[in-house]
């Protein structure tokens, strides 16, 4: 099947939502409210079970 503009808005919302999450940690880590390993684990978690918008 060819991709859509719909399937490929999809692909960039992914994106998207993505970059909101390391915004989100980033903010975490600069304000020292959890350890470091919390926050990697954050991360590890993310990337092993991507968002569906």
């Amino acid at each position: 099947m060819p991709v859509t503009p719909e399937a490929a808005a999809a692909t960039s919302s992914d994106t998207t939502s993505d970059t909101d999450t390391s915004t989100e940690t980033d903010a975490t880590t600069d304000t020292n409210k959890k350890p470091i390993h919390v926050t990697l684990g954050r991360l590890q978690a993310d990337a092993s079970h991507p968002r569906v918008p």
